[in-house]
Formats: structure tokens, C-alpha cells, sequence
């Protein structure tokens, strides 16, 4: 089927793990447009061509554009959702900060956790250790370690965040369309905001601080061994915070900064 000659209909949207797009991808695959003109786009960016919609450019349309004809007003929706889309990528840190990414059909979820036992596994043969500076090692004959893995006691209640537009057409009609993508990428950038407080609230370390009165690079390095055995790799603060660490006289050196990070 030519993209073309694609009947776009509301319905696109409801069907059940499918998003708009791969549904369109279904009904025009973008692997036979290889070698085209059309190579590298996507089934819905060549609905915008079909119908001649310029989201972006000295030459963008305005929202009336979509509205043109029934089929082209379709795609609207999905114009606002890439554009949120676009602003959550772009101020998304959550993957810097999360181990795994777990796709969930309720509102709560139970996580899991291990430990590691304090208490040595019996030898069924005890053996005479040799190596008394190495208490990771394990002499030959005894048994390994365990590592229990056991479900939390509590769920995580999911909270959603989202906005709601509310908007006259009369008012939206003859907007560019960047201008409104402007818009539209900001709700992105709050929602993810508002993911990350969660996320902070969840997996933050307990990290005795309250003796530190001023950030200084003592301080850092106080926290970055406090957090052992974990790697610090990615750090959130305030703003006001982020000034004054990047003015200690240790963080004017980038180079030097830069590999004490990477360590």
C-alpha cells in the first residue's frame, strides 16, 4: 500500500499496544523506501508530506493546516505527543539513575531486592584458611556464599502525571506550528521533572551529612566514600548547590575534574 492512498481514521489510536506510528508502519513499511527520496522518514512523517504539512522551517504551517481535510486531522494527535515526547527526551536524566526499566500495567508495583548472607555458609569439611588478608576467597571444598533475592514487604504506589490542553480552536488556528511545539515540549520537560522527583524519592541513599556545614571538596570526597560499595557516577543537586561546587578552586581545573569523575 502507497502512503498515499492510507485511510487514516481516529480508531489508529485505540488499538492496544500499538502506538499511531506502528500502526502506520504496518500499513507502509519504511524498509521498501530505501534508495527513495523518502528514505529515512517514518509512515506518520510521510503523512506530513502526503498532506504537505511543514511542522518546523521558515515555511511552517499553522495548526489550521491539519484541519484541511478529515484525514490530515488525524494526525494531529500525534503531533502533540511527539512534541511532549521531544521535551521529556530532552531533560530525561532518569536513565542515568535507574539499573532497568520495567513496563507496568497497574498502579503499584513490588520490587525485589538481595543480600548477601553475614553469616559464613557451614563448611561440610572445614579447611584451614591461608590467606587471612583475603575474605572474599573461598578454599577449596567450601561453600559459596548466598545471595538471598526476595520480594519488598510494600508496593511502590505509581503516581501519573500528565496536563490537560485547553485551548479554543480560534485561539490555536492560525499559531505555528513551532510556536505551539515550544509549548508542548515545556508540559515534557515538567512531566519528566516531576517523574525524576519520584524517582529521587525512591532510590535515594541514606547518607549522613549533617555534619557538613559548606560544600567543599572534602566534602564531595566524604560523600563519594560514604556510598560504598556504589559508584557515584551521576550527581543532583540544587541549583545553588551546583554553583558553589563549580566554584571550588579543585573543580576550576576541568581537565583535573574531569578525570577525578571518571576514576
Amino acid at each position: 500500500m502507497d502512503y498515499s492512498n492510507i485511510k487514516l481514521e481516529k480508531g489508529m489510536y485505540n488499538i492496544c499496544n500499538k502506538s499511531f506510528t506502528s500502526v502506520l508502519e504496518e500499513l507502509d513499511p519504511s524498509d521498501k523506501y530505501k534508495g527513495t527520496d523518502l528514505e529515512g522518514l517514518d509512515a506518520y512523517q510521510r503523512q506530513l508530506k502526503r498532506f504537505g504539512i511543514k511542522v518546523s522551517g521558515p515555511n511552517c504551517d499553522t495548526v489550521e493546516k491539519f484541519f484541511a481535510a478529515s484525514d490530515s486531522a488525524v494526525l494531529f494527535p500525534e503531533f502533540i505527543a511527539r512534541a511532549v515526547r521531544q521535551g521529556i527526551h530532552s531533560h530525561d536524566v532518569l536513565p542515568y539513575i535507574i539499573a532497568a526499566k520495567s513496563k507496568i500495567d497497574g498502579i503499584d508495583y513490588r520490587t525485589i531486592n538481595s543480600d548477601l548472607e553475614t553469616e559464613p555458609t557451614p563448611d561440610p569439611e572445614p579447611t584451614q584458611n591461608t590467606n587471612q588478608d583475603d575474605s572474599s576467597s573461598i578454599n577449596e571444598g567450601n561453600l559459596l556464599p548466598a545471595v538471598n533475592i526476595r520480594t519488598n514487604s510494600s508496593l511502590i504506589t505509581l503516581k501519573k502525571h500528565g496536563r490537560t490542553l485547553s485551548s479554543s480552536y480560534e485561539a490555536l488556528r492560525f499559531q505555528n506550528l513551532d510556536v505551539l511545539a515550544v509549548i508542548l515540549r515545556k508540559i515534557g520537560a515538567d512531566i519528566v521533572e516531576e517523574q525524576l522527583n519520584d524517582a529521587i524519592s525512591v532510590i535515594k541513599t541514606d547518607v549522613d551529612t549533617d555534619t557538613v556545614s559548606s560544600v567543599s571538596y572534602a566534602s564531595l570526597l566524604q560523600l563519594w566514600t560514604s556510598l560504598k560499595p556504589y559508584h557515584m557516577n551521576v550527581m543532583i543537586t540544587t541549583y545553588d548547590v551546583a554553583r558553589e561546587i563549580l566554584a571550588l578552586p579543585e573543580m576550576r581545573d576541568s581537565n583535573a575534574g574531569l578525570n577525578f569523575w571518571q576514576s
